[in-house]
């Protein structure tokens, strides 16, 4: 019977022990599965942040990159302040021109696209007259042209300013025009 008693304790023994040791697996393994999951979610953390690092930097690259290409595009349109150095410059290409001008009018209107009125451009919106020579008139106008902006001429006219006798004093000429401005 002592023998039989020593097994049985054994044996008794031997489970408390499987069941221990199995608790002890069941709380590591817990423990391993829940570190892992930690793993897991910081790895996909690391990794998109990782990714909105690489994504920034190409913009900043693509930015760096396009420096020329928007500072020739920003020159097409007058910019937010340089209303009275536009129209500025359109006094001095009358005088290099030979022509003496007349600002008759200057207002800013909104630019509509599709029906949408834009946030970023507005529009210009010059009428002028000039005096001298029907050839400095065309000339004139062949310098608004070439400007580096987004001109639209929407009226000109030329008319002759004649003297008593009937001969040509001078050639006038009515002009306006829009251009495309930042707000």
């Amino acid at each position: 019977m002592n023998f039989s008693k020593r097994v049985k304790i054994t044996i008794l023994i031997l489970i408390l022990l499987n069941l221990i040791l199995g608790g002890v697996y069941y709380s590591v393994f817990k423990e391993i599965n829940k570190n892992s999951k930690q793993t897991l979610n910081l790895t996909n953390d690391f990794n998109l942040q990782l990714a909105k690092e690489r994504q920034l930097k190409s913009f900043k690259n693509v930015t760096d990159d396009t420096v020329s290409d928007r500072e020739k595009l920003d020159s097409n349109f007058v910019s937010s302040d340089g209303t009275v150095s536009f129209i500025k410059e359109i006094e001095n290409l009358a005088t290099v021109s030979n022509l003496f001008i007349e600002i008759g009018s200057v207002a800013v209107e909104d630019y509509a696209r599709d029906g949408r009125t834009s946030e970023v451009v507005e529009i210009l919106s010059m009428n002028f007259t000039t005096g001298g020579a029907w050839s400095d008139n065309f000339y004139f106008l062949n310098l608004i042209e070439s400007m580096p902006y987004k001109i639209t001429i929407n009226d000109f006219s030329v008319n002759t300013n004649k003297g008593v006798d009937g001969k040509t004093l001078n050639w006038e000429g009515s002009t306006g025009i829009k251009v495309l401005k930042l707000k």
